[in-house]
């Protein structure tokens, strides 16, 4: 059952119909392959956009702590590093988390500039067409056709 909106249907319908940044659904929807349409329209590429990175898990930013900049933490900062990374998820654009990490590593650190690639991802368009999580299933491909 398509969940989108009327509204985000619409904007779909025309991001079908114009393809703005050619990403080849004409002979998709030739075929009548909504899966493949929807398939298309949710894969997460660099060309899309980004967004926002939001909530990351913690073992995803235990990876990008540079040993070297580990190795130079005081006994103090190891401690509390320990406690911002007991949570499941870390909220790593935030700009208050952030600054936490900054004053423990340093800004112009490795580890910051690890954390800093980190703030984003791939978007899908319909990612950058309705926000993060967003998608299209084959039944809003679907209707597409018909409003």
């Amino acid at each position: 059952m398509p969940h989108l909106t009327t509204t985000q249907l619409t904007t779909l319908k025309q991001e079908l119909n114009t393809d703005p940044t050619a990403r080849g659904y004409a002979p998709l929807l030739s075929a009548v392959n909504y899966q493949a349409v929807a398939d298309k329209v949710n894969q997460r590429i660099l060309a899309a956009g980004t967004v926002a990175r939001e909530p990351m898990e913690t073992a995803d930013l235990i990876e990008s702590i540079d040993s070297g900049n580990f190795n130079q933490l005081t006994t103090a900062n190891a401690t509390k590093l320990g406690i911002l990374l007991s949570t499941a998820t870390v909220r790593i654009a935030s700009t208050q988390v952030q600054g936490l990490f900054s004053a423990l590593f340093g800004a112009g650190s490795v580890t910051m500039t690890n954390f800093a690639a980190l703030k984003t991802r791939p978007a899908s368009r319909t990612e950058v067409l309705f926000g993060v999580g967003e998608y299209a299933d084959a039944g809003d491909i679907e209707l597409t056709r018909t409003i």
